[in-house]
């Protein structure tokens, strides 16, 4: 029985190892709408920092991070994100956020021992 749990808890820690590096692999590359400045500034933080967690565009301004839906603006050159009542800049957004977004990102179930799925834990807020 001990073995049994070992051998899953090995075979769970090889798929969270292979869902991070496909989060990874969605997040590295942020190509922006060119005729957007918010995304083409938005596009340089992420590409400079590569979180672990996406951004995803849904129109000009908005955007999807992780599960969170937050409205963009510029300040200078820096984006600055309305989230959850909150105004943060990139940095903070991530601090606060990236942990929380990364953890439902990874969250999925087993359906009779078949590759992962994800599991919906949240409407899109």
């Amino acid at each position: 029985r001990l073995m049994a749990s070992e051998h899953q808890v090995a075979r769970r820690a090889a798929e969270v190892k292979l869902l991070m590096y496909r989060v990874q692999e969605l997040s590295s590359n942020y190509s922006p709408v060119k005729t957007d400045a918010v995304d083409v500034a938005l596009s340089k933080w992420v590409n400079g920092y590569r979180p672990a967690v996406p951004f995803f565009r849904l129109a000009g301004g908005v955007y999807l991070f992780g599960t969170k839906k937050a409205a963009c603006k510029l300040m200078g050159d820096k984006p600055v994100f309305q989230v959850d009542g909150l105004k943060l800049g990139f940095e903070e957004l991530l601090e606060k956020y990236a942990a929380e977004e990364l953890e439902r990102l990874l969250v999925y179930k087993e359906d009779e021992g078949s590759a992962p799925q994800f599991v919906k834990l949240h409407e899109i807020r």
